[in-house]
C-alpha cells in the first residue's frame, strides 16, 4: 500500500518476495490494541482497549485462518485501559496489565468464565505499554520502562493462578 490503511482482515507478509496477500477468510469483529500468539492452540487473540466494552475474547485461529469469537458473562468495570498483554503457558491464561496497574486474566480453557481480577504481592509499574518477556527456565516475565535502570520481574504462582498471588519485584 502507498499510505496507511485501517482494515479488519489479517494480511500477511511474504519475507522472500517483499510481498503483501490476505491472510484471513473473514473480517474481525473488531479492531484491537493487542495481539497475543498462543502456540498451544494455534491461534493469534485480539484485545480491545477497554476490553469491558466488548465482553467477547476474538481470535484468529491458525487452523483455519478465520476470526472467531466467544463471549463471557463476568467482565470488570471500567478499569483503565489494557495495553500490554501476555500468555501464561503452564495455566494457560490470557494475563492483561491494566493502566490502573491491575492484573487480571482470561482462562484460555474456560473462556466463559470471564476476567477475573489477579491477587498481586509488590507494586506492578506505573507504566502499561511495554511488554513482559518470559524466562522459560523460571517462568517469571520481566519488563522495564524502556529508559532507567529498573527491571521489573512478575513471578506467577506455582498453582491457582487466578486466586493465589502473582509476586512483583
Amino acid at each position: 500500500t502507498t499510505s496507511a490503511n485501517s482494515n479488519s482482515r489479517s494480511h500477511r507478509f511474504d519475507l522472500a518476495t517483499g510481498a503483501w496477500s490476505r491472510l484471513s477468510t473473514n473480517a474481525a469483529g473488531l479492531t484491537g490494541f493487542t495481539a497475543i500468539r498462543d502456540a498451544v492452540a494455534n491461534r493469534i487473540y485480539l484485545l480491545p482497549s477497554e476490553i469491558h466494552a466488548v465482553h467477547e475474547l476474538s481470535w484468529l485461529d491458525g487452523a483455519d485462518w478465520t476470526w472467531k469469537t466467544t463471549s463471557f458473562s463476568g467482565w470488570p468495570a471500567t478499569d483503565g485501559n489494557n495495553n500490554t498483554s501476555f500468555i501464561e503457558p503452564n495455566a494457560h491464561v490470557l494475563v492483561m496489565l491494566s493502566s490502573t496497574q491491575h492484573l487480571r486474566a482470561i482462562e484460555l480453557d474456560a473462556v466463559a468464565t470471564g476476567v477475573h481480577q489477579l491477587n498481586v504481592t509488590g507494586t506492578l509499574p506505573t507504566f502499561n505499554n511495554t511488554r513482559w518477556e518470559r524466562d522459560p527456565s523460571t517462568g517469571a516475565f520481566y519488563t522495564s520502562s524502556g529508559s532507567g535502570q529498573t527491571l521489573y520481574k512478575l513471578t506467577p504462582p506455582a498453582t491457582n493462578p487466578l486466586t493465589n498471588p502473582w509476586i512483583v519485584s
